[in-house]
């Protein structure tokens, strides 16, 4: 009941700005998600836009919280803002439903100043529905002051996912032998875009690349997930849900309690503002095809029932231009689907000092197959898989018949 109260204040709240503009100018009203930083940089690139554009308002919506929730119900009310961020896991109901304005048109040869990877992921059928601001995939960081003190190497550029297994072996510290490590070697997440590698790497995965089939029931993805699983309740290299308690991951590795974990670009700001250590960045751990994350991207989109589109692609123009990403990738939070910004100083400066591990990931990274109904797919996996993730089953016994006919009936 709450939740719903709080999405119908959101939506009386956005129909109240709706009402009451009475500007001369073209009010344009853009939803996005973000914290604090990112959004005082989105407000410096919006003034910066209505400077040059002073016959267009940007009304900025913004939805910290449960946001493709409320973005969903804006959709449905026919209230849909003219531009809305979004990511490539979630836009694809809306591009089914043809909400959001094919942007082959408007973009036209610019296309090129944009990763190929990052526009794929948020086109359907060779259109494009979005204009990517970032592509994200994710590395392995590292705490080099405990590699260091401990004499452990640094990961090496083709290190297997044996080798990974050792140096997390190594790097775990028992110190009093009460059998509850006061370092970890690895930190351990249990939403699927941390897992999804150690899948995709070993030829396995959620969903196949043609978007046809499930393939979670094969066997290179039950011996990954198994082998992720392990990690926190066999080797114990990983902390267990009462040790990490309330903390995140990112937390337990400011804190020097774990000294590797995997994360995207957006750890790279936190760790830059706060860590007092030296940290890097390493390639995810090779297996049997590789080392193969899932790429995925955020990016604007223009709903297809806006009044204004040319307005709004004005916007969806400048804020994907090389002045505005420059500004988005100051502070180290996203890899740059902008060519010009990644390949510039603005983001290869260091920290992280391995820079380049970002760009071989973008070239050995996987598009992540999806459907419109992935979110859906995320819950049920979410739910399923936390009897393994807790060391209480294996992953052949809960990855069974029952289970993937259930996702399966999810799939397009």
């Amino acid at each position: 009941m709450r939740k719903l109260v709080a999405l119908i204040f959101t939506l009386l709240l956005f129909i109240s700005g709706c009402q009451n503009g009475k500007e001369t100018a073209t009010e344009i009203r853009f939803s996005t998600w973000g914290s604090r930083s990112e959004i005082a940089t989105l407000q410096e690139v919006i003034s910066s836009f209505e400077k040059e554009n002073p016959d267009i308002k940007i009304k900025l919506v913004h939805i910290p919280d449960n946001y493709f929730q409320k973005l969903h119900l804006l959709i449905a009310s026919d209230l849909a803002p003219d531009v809305m961020f979004v990511n490539d896991l979630n836009a694809r109901i809306y591009i089914k439903a043809e909400k959001f304005e094919p942007l082959n048109s408007y973009i036209g040869s610019k296309k090129e100043q944009f990763y190929a990877k990052a526009l794929d992921t948020l086109s359907f059928n060779g259109t494009i529905y979005a204009i990517p601001r970032d592509v994200s995939n994710m590395v392995i960081y590292y705490n080099a002051d405990i590699f260091k003190k401990y004499n452990v190497p640094y990961p090496a550029q083709n290190w297997s996912l044996d080798s990974f297994l050792e140096t997390a072996q190594l790097l775990t510290k028992d110190f009093d032998d009460d059998g509850k490590p006061e370092i970890f070697g690895f930190g351990f997440e249990r939403n699927s875009i941390y897992w999804l590698p150690f899948l995709l790497s070993n030829g396995g995965g959620i969903i196949s690349s043609d978007e046809k089939n499930i393939i979670l029931g094969e066997k290179q993805s039950i011996e990954a997930l198994q082998f992720y699983s392990d990690l926190r309740n066999k080797h114990h290299v990983a902390p267990k849900a009462d040790e990490q308690s309330s903390l995140t991951t990112s937390q337990l590795f400011l804190q020097g309690k774990v000294a590797m974990h995997l994360c995207g670009r957006w750890c790279s700001q936190t760790y830059k503002n706060n860590a007092d250590f030296n940290w890097d960045v390493a390639n995810f751990p090779k297996s049997k095809m590789g080392s193969i994350v899932g790429l995925d991207a955020s990016g604007w989109a223009i709903s297809s029932s806006s009044k204004h589109k040319n307005e709004a692609w004005k916007f969806v123009e400048y804020v994907s231009s090389d002045k505005a990403s420059k500004m988005f990738a100051q502070g180290g939070l996203i890899f740059p689907a902008n060519t010009n910004t990644a390949n510039s100083n603005v983001f290869r400066n260091p920290p992280p000092k391995n820079s380049e591990v970002f760009f071989e990931t973008l070239n050995n990274s996987q598009t992540t197959p999806i459907s419109t109904k992935y979110s859906e797919i995320n819950d049920i996996i979410n739910e399923a898989f936390e009897p393994i993730f807790e060391g209480q089953k294996n992953a052949q016994d809960v990855i069974n018949n029952e289970l993937l006919d259930k996702i399966g009936q999810k799939l397009n």
